[in-house]
């Protein structure tokens, strides 16, 4: 219950964080055209004329100018606030992703003891009825048992996160195959 709310407390905020992207790329945009647009203005009013002609030369280009390095400043300013936003929004995550990745643990660490403390009450119900004769074998059955349980909630929690944080479940699966590696080396060596 606590998992499913982190992570769609997560997912709010990596669609708040694809918002902010969205507003940052379009405002990089509207400043790479503004600029543009001023160099056309610049190009266009060759102020080095200026101080030859009695006139002002185009002085709605010198307006227009001005109006659009006002802008510029504006833009910057919105970018940087954006910036900021998504340097928050992505600090948050991160923290979240640890929350979150706790929360699993704990769940899998509360899954896997209470397994166990059935397979132990199993077992221990079965080694007060000592009538028959393969101890041993059973023991193995159990550990075996016991294993096969927590390789199940392993491989669970992989498929859990795998879209979230695939890196996360690589290191699992790959715990997970040690595991089973040990677990064969044993067996063969009981044999």
């Amino acid at each position: 219950m606590v998992v499913s709310y982190l992570k769609n407390i997560q997912n709010v905020f990596l669609s708040e964080r694809e918002n902010i992207e969205q507003r940052l790329h379009d405002l990089q945009v509207r400043d790479m055209e503004n600029k543009e647009f001023m160099k056309i203005l610049e190009d266009e009013s060759d102020f080095s004329y200026e101080s030859f002609t009695p006139r002002e030369l185009h002085p709605r280009n010198k307006e227009k100018l001005e109006e659009l390095r006002q802008t510029e400043q504006e833009i910057q300013l919105q970018i940087e606030e954006e910036n900021e936003l998504y340097d928050s929004c992505t600090e948050k995550l991160e923290e979240l992703e640890l929350i979150l990745q706790e929360a699993q643990d704990l769940t899998l660490r509360k899954e896997l003891d209470e397994s166990r403390g059935i397979e132990e009450s199993r077992g221990a119900a079965e080694r007060i009825n000592p009538e028959e004769d393969g101890g041993k074998e059973k023991e193995q059955i159990e550990q075996l048992s016991t294993f096969l349980i927590s390789v199940f909630q392993q491989i669970k929690l992989c498929s859990e996160i795998a879209e979230l944080d695939p890196h996360r479940c690589g290191v699992e699966l790959r715990e997970i195959v040690k595991k089973v590696t040990e677990q064969i080396r044993l067996m063969d060596e009981q044999s």
